[in-house]
């Protein structure tokens, strides 16, 4: 209950400061000339700081998925989304795989054409699976272009919605489909809420308290020591004065480590585990 508590308090000074900031809430009283953007800006700003929260303690896969989760809960009583497009969009394999025939061109996999095929439901796409086969370069150039998603497919497919074109990027570059995902998400809710490539570390290491660590996954041999220190060190935390302890966890390091966030917790110091 008491990080429930403190979670919760956390959320709730960020979405007033952003109000605050954002004019949504006038400290001095001054009449409001439109009590309905009021509400519209208050909103939005208490969805964004929420959002904002919450990413910070997420893979940069999963946020990406949660901003386009919230983007189309946002959105969907406008209409904008078919709800076709939504089935295919979170289908999790093409479906009328009885439908499947072999790829005609050779740099298109059975498992891309199978999705090609599904796009014959999205009138906007029911052209694309001809198009591969008579205008086959056209779309080899576009499909192996670095970032696909940052530009138009070849004919009347670059003019589909934003929705249409990350149901193109599934089907042929699911590499990318995170990145195309990111510019829907940054086209219909703003770049605010698409997610950064990197999540500043400074932003992060603000939320830290002696209860609440930091923890950084990373993947084969990345150097973390040369970001930490850029923030620690204007921080005030220094091996020599002994404000930081380094400690590469293993076997029988436990009670080592144990004592060394204690003696931190009591002289508000830190504790880096590797």
């Amino acid at each position: 209950p008491f990080l429930r508590f403190r979670t919760a308090a956390t959320i709730l000074k960020a979405a007033i400061k952003g109000l605050v900031e954002g004019g949504a809430i006038v400290p001095d009283a001054v009449p409001v000339p439109d009590p309905n953007l009021r509400s519209v800006e208050m909103v939005t700003a208490v969805t964004y700081h929420m959002f904002d929260f919450l990413r910070q303690s997420l893979t940069r896969e999963h946020a990406t998925t949660a901003a386009a989760l919230l983007t189309i809960r946002v959105l969907e009583p406008s209409g904008i989304f078919p709800p076709g497009q939504l089935e295919l969009l979170l289908a999790t394999k093409p479906p009328h795989p009885g439908a499947q025939a072999a790829a005609p061109v050779e740099w298109v996999s059975e498992g891309a054409w199978a999705w090609v095929q599904a796009l014959s439901s999205v009138p906007a796409l029911s052209h694309v699976a001809r198009e591969i086969e008579s205008a086959s370069d056209r779309w080899n150039h576009w499909v192996h272009h670095p970032t696909p998603e940052a530009v138009d497919p070849p004919g009347p497919a670059a003019r589909g919605s934003p929705l249409e074109k990350v149901l193109l990027i599934r089907a042929l570059r699911p590499d990318r489909t995170l990145e195309a995902l990111n510019r829907l998400v940054s086209t219909y809710l703003g770049a605010a809420f698409a997610v950064p490539t990197t999540l500043p570390l400074m932003a992060l290491y603000k939320l830290t308290r002696p209860t609440v660590a930091l923890v950084i996954l990373t993947r084969g041999e990345v150097d973390v020591m040369g970001p930490l220190a850029a923030v620690l060190q204007p921080a005030g935390y220094s091996i020599e004065d002994g404000s930081l302890s380094i400690h590469v966890l293993g076997q029988g390091q436990e009670e080592e480590v144990e004592e060394a966030i204690e003696r931190q917790m009591h002289r508000g110091g830190g504790v880096l585990l590797l």
